[in-house]
């Protein structure tokens, strides 16, 4: 099982493999009903697995799912309880010929704006926004690691180009958070140049805490910990620097109601809140 989410009404709950999407009800305990199932009859034909699915944060019967060619499937169960043709798809048919080019086209997390009109997604090289009434492309794509375009192949022999990181959204819906290789970082989805990053350290006796202006913009910081601050673009740092590779975040949720971001993170479990707010 590869994802897991409840539906608005929190009555049902699906979850998700590499071939199918099972629908589950909170009173019976053994049995599923399939409602997507992409097995063909001859798996060398198989051209793309399923890597997330969630439901609709205000609809009840609709949900979506994301795949390894960088799709997006949106189905809903009142047209139909088999969702093997969804009625809306985002992103294009054409997929890249490149090998690494489709390795980080796969979509590792999806999320749906309270609104509903917008979809966030995460594959390996960057955060795509979506408009649902518009599907052949994102209306925003925001990089993330445009810098280790030229170590593709070094990532893919040490398996780190499968890395599958998460993004979240704040309760406004208005900035994103996700994971990097000992970074975390925050994107404000209408203006990035508001970009924070802050690393992340393991040992929690060498941390220190460091000051920076908010030139006019909130910080975030852990308790006993660093502050988020504005970078540049370069996410990463310099190309040369090594990448550490084993520092990796791959899993974070947003609070829904207040600035609070918890991260999982090298066996430890972070929570970064806003300076000014008086949660932690």
């Amino acid at each position: 099982i590869n994802s897991i989410d409840t539906n608005s009404k929190n009555e049902v709950f699906i979850s998700s493999d590499d071939l199918r999407i099972n629908l589950w009800s909170m009173e019976v305990e053994r049995a599923a009903y399939t409602v997507t199932d992409i097995k063909p009859n001859n798996m060398e034909s198989l051209s793309e697995v399923i890597t997330c699915c969630n439901f609709s944060p205000f609809h009840c019967s609709t949900f979506m799912h994301s795949t390894s060619r960088g799709k997006i499937y949106v189905s809903d169960l009142r047209q139909n309880s088999n969702c093997n043709t969804s009625k809306k798809v985002l992103g294009s048919c054409e997929g890249s010929k490149n090998l690494f080019g489709e390795i980080v086209a796969s979509i590792s997390d999806i999320k749906q704006t309270n609104c509903g009109r917008h979809v966030v997604s995460r594959d390996f090289m960057s955060v795509k926004v979506w408009d649902v009434r518009s599907e052949l492309q994102p209306m925003k794509t925001i990089d993330i690691h445009h810098k280790l375009q030229p170590m593709l192949k070094e990532m893919y022999e040490n398996d780190s180009i499968f890395d599958k990181f998460e993004c979240a959204l704040n309760g406004a819906n208005d900035v994103v958070a996700t994971g990097s290789y000992n970074k975390l970082s925050t994107i404000d989805i209408n203006d990035q140049s508001k970009h924070y990053s802050i690393p992340i350290v393991k040992d929690l006796f060498k941390r220190r805490k460091s000051k920076f202006r908010s030139m006019g913009e909130e910080n975030y910081s852990s308790t006993n910990g660093p502050s988020f601050s504005p970078t540049s673009q370069n996410f990463l740092g310099k190309v040369e620097e090594a990448i550490p590779y084993e520092k990796k975040i791959l899993n974070m949720s947003w609070h829904p109601r207040q600035d609070v971001i918890a991260v999982a993170g090298q066996s430890k479990l972070y929570l970064y809140t806003a300076q000014n707010s008086s949660t932690i």
